[in-house]
């Protein structure tokens, strides 16, 4: 069986900081430093999702309640991406594995798995908030080969991802909005 290591967003869904930003009623030019801690904090694991409620809330001004911050900040995630969804229709007919592989944290996993059509076909994952670390960390890439293995193929939508990925020796393609076409044009992947 083949193994498909798969980034989330950008690649399994898009992305919408901008929506977050205009709910809080921040500038996205201006974020203050509070903001960017408190971002990579909870994406690590380092806080809960009350304290990062409670850190955006003080960004914020203190004018949303908590609840508000959490609907704001599950405004960052949008719209299944269909033709992700398409290559990984063919990837399971195919007998693949697929494991997700993601910089996320709580909140996010919880609206990840309402927005995608085949979130239970996908039960293992390796997200930053339960490493400790962010991609392209390398103890993001050793904590997925641990629990799974190397994987045949990885998809991600950053670069500085993929060099990660790269280093440790894997198999790493860097998703862009033609990759999923490609990879179902491409017998090496469509016929193993």
């Amino acid at each position: 069986m083949k193994l498909l290591a798969l980034d989330i967003g950008g690649v399994c869904l898009r992305l919408t900081p901008e929506r977050v930003f205009q709910s809080m009623k921040l500038d996205p030019a201006h974020l203050p430093l509070e903001w960017y801690t408190a971002y990579h904090e909870y994406s690590i694991g380092k806080i809960g999702s009350w304290q990062f409620g409670k850190d955006l809330q003080a960004v914020a001004g203190q004018h949303m309640t908590l609840a508000q911050i959490h609907d704001a900040w599950m405004k960052f995630l949008d719209t299944e991406d269909l033709k992700t969804t398409r290559l990984l229709e063919a990837l399971w007919e195919r007998g693949w594995r697929i494991v997700f592989f993601s910089d996320t944290q709580p909140w996010h996993i919880e609206g990840l798995r309402d927005i995608l059509s085949y979130s239970k076909r996908i039960p293992d994952a390796i997200y930053s908030c339960d490493v400790g670390a962010e991609k392209p960390d390398d103890a993001m890439f050793k904590a997925f080969e641990e629990r799974y293995g190397k994987p045949d193929l990885y998809l991600d939508d950053r670069l500085c991802n993929i060099k990660g990925g790269i280093r440790n020796g894997w198999n790493a393609v860097l998703f862009t909005a033609t990759t999923a076409d490609e990879l179902l044009a491409t017998p090496s992947i469509m016929n193993a």
